[in-house]
Formats: structure tokens, C-alpha cells, sequence
């Protein structure tokens, strides 16, 4: 399989793809956070703080508190 051959899974590449958007969502303070762990995918929102919380360290509302992170990608 293709993934295999580049190290990684379908599932790896879901979960970034997810941080990614949840992350771009929380910089946004007119988008509530109900509304982005239902725009994942998530039925319910306590499964979305979890899952963000086990991904990046920090709550939603922590991420969202800390204000716009620069993307060092971005800046190459």
C-alpha cells in the first residue's frame, strides 16, 4: 500500500488533517466549540475536548485563549 511505503496510515493522516482544521476553527472566536467538534465529526463535544486535549496538551478553550499561533510552516 502507498501509505505503508510512505510511513504512515490512513488513520495518522485523518488525525492531522483533523488537528489542522480544529485548529484553524479555535482561531476563530465567532465558531464555537460545539460547532467544530460537530464540524469533525464528533457526536458529542466532551469527545472532541479529549481528543484535542490528547492531540495538542491543552483544552480547546486553552488553544483559543492563547490567541493566533503563527504557523512556522508558513513562514518558509
Amino acid at each position: 500500500m502507498r501509505l505503508d511505503a510512505e510511513g504512515t496510515s490512513f488513520r495518522q493522516m485523518l488525525e492531522s488533517v483533523r488537528e489542522e482544521l480544529a485548529s484553524a476553527h479555535l482561531r476563530n472566536p465567532a465558531v464555537e466549540i460545539g460547532e467544530i467538534a460537530f464540524l469533525l465529526g464528533y457526536s458529542e463535544s466532551s469527545a472532541f475536548h479529549r481528543w484535542f486535549k490528547r492531540r495538542t496538551g491543552r483544552t480547546p478553550l486553552e488553544f483559543r485563549r492563547a490567541g493566533p499561533q503563527r504557523d512556522p510552516a508558513v513562514d518558509l
